[in-house]
């Protein structure tokens, strides 16, 4: 029984990519609206229903530390009933969060309907599709999340056309025109969705099965490895570490952005279109380092992912408007790092553990990062009273970047694929020990 040297691919564009870009469109409609749009509603809201600024941020807070909260959960739901029926599901119920948020008249109902919504993001976001994604690509797979995370990116341009539809018709009316639209639009993206591609005929990346003797090495690496085996090693450990650093560092950087542009001396004007300018910068860039991370390698892609970060915030923490050059070197530093861990953070969980149970570790780890994901802004605001100033905590949040390139490339475990080449002929059980062993 002989292997062909060359793999066999399929003619014509890889049904992988169409998933890929109804994802995108996904996330840049459903997170436009509920993310990086949401900002425009505050004011009128506030206006409207005579509630404090401090009362509505609750609100905002609530839906974050749900979404963490929630992860591990709906990574198994997903599990269990497929990513297709999660993205339904999850576009329905953030339909109906905003359609109960457009009748609102008291705070709790405020509360209780950023909950549905924080619900239905969590489900018909990101995770159905990208859970689909690393089944369909594995030598392509960077590349395949930098377009699906692309679709966040554009979703920054939401908050003009959420503006025009509050401007012109009131805020009500605008979380009822967004509610239609994500339901018309994310349901049909949704049925794009097909769980892997080898119940079409295919391997991922757009491989053609050539013949039985490429199922078990096929098997092996659509199987991947339990929670239970996951656990018991130092990479899963080390990938934690690395995401509980960075994630909340952007955070930090994204809630403050404005404030410390103004503080630096721009005018509220500028500073806006600054920010909505690297939003905007991170969509082509997004396209981009994907691609080439699948060529110089994820591992080492992502650990300097970390350390470009670490430079642009040392960078943000001197930006002065008499230094107008620091803007082009943050976003060539900052934004940079930032399109390579938001394409990587997740692929790098499917590179080493397989895909098996991707969706409940990828939901593991985003929940350790939650707690301090909620309070590095809370220390950012505390430390800007105290001094005065950004500087300090920004270059603070510079050094504690840089350990996730250290705890990165601290992981000496081999990708899962490169086990399943290894193992594909041997007995179940050492391929099972050497699986399980770091």
């Amino acid at each position: 029984m002989t292997t062909s040297v060359e793999t066999p691919r399929r003619r014509g564009l890889f049904y992988g990519w169409y998933i890929a870009i109804a994802g995108a469109t996904n996330n840049a409609l459903i997170l436009g609206v509920t993310v990086f749009g949401f900002g425009v509603f505050i004011e009128p809201v506030r206006k409207d229903l005579g509630w404090s600024l401090a009362a509505l941020t609750i609100g905002f807070s609530i839906r974050s530390f749900q979404s963490g909260l929630l992860a591990p959960f709906v990574g198994l739901l997903l599990e269990w009933i497929g990513p297709r029926r999660m993205s339904i599901v999850g576009v329905f119920v953030v339909a109906g969060g905003l359609l109960f948020m457009a009748q609102m008249h008291a705070l709790w109902e405020f509360y209780v309907s950023s909950m549905v919504v924080a619900l239905g993001q969590s489900m018909g976001g990101v995770t159905p599709f990208s859970t689909t994604i690393v089944r369909w690509f594995r030598r392509s797979r960077g590349r395949a999340m930098g377009v699906l995370f692309s679709g966040n990116a554009l979703g920054y341009g939401m908050a003009p056309v959420m503006a025009f539809f509050i401007v012109h018709y009131g805020w009500r009316v605008a979380l009822v025109v967004a509610a239609s639209a994500i339901v018309l639009v994310g349901t049909p993206l949704a049925f794009v969705i097909r769980p892997r591609p080898e119940d079409h005929g295919l391997l991922p990346d757009g491989d053609l099965a050539p013949s039985e003797a490429a199922a078990p090495g096929t098997a092996l690496e659509e199987s991947g490895m339990t929670v239970a085996e996951t656990v018991r090693t130092p990479a899963f450990y080390l990938l934690m570490l690395a995401m509980t650093v960075g994630a909340p560092t952007q955070s930090a950087l994204i809630v403050f952005q404005v404030p410390v542009l103004e503080h630096a001396g721009y005018s509220a004007g500028v500073a806006a279109l600054l920010a909505a300018g690297y939003g905007l910068v991170q969509a082509p860039v997004r396209l981009v380092v994907g691609g080439i991370a699948d060529r110089i390698g994820r591992r080492r892609a992502y650990a300097w992912c970390f350390l470009l970060q670490a430079a642009g915030l040392v960078v943000f923490a001197s930006m002065d408007s008499s230094r107008v050059w620091l803007v082009p070197l943050f976003y060539g530093t900052y934004a940079l790092g930032h399109a390579l861990f938001t394409t990587l953070f997740l692929t790098t969980v499917a590179d080493y553990f397989g895909t098996r149970r991707f969706a409940s570790l990828q939901g593991i780890i985003q929940f350790a990062g939650m707690p301090v994901g909620l309070a590095l802004p809370i220390v950012t605001g505390v430390v800007f009273d105290r001094t005065g100033t950004y500087s300090t905590i920004f270059l603070v949040y510079a050094a504690l970047a840089s350990l996730g390139a250290v705890f990165v490339f601290l992981i000496r475990r081999p990708t899962w694929h490169e086990f399943s080449s290894a193992l594909t002929a041997a007995p179940p059980a050492a391929a099972a020990a050497a699986a399980a062993g770091d």
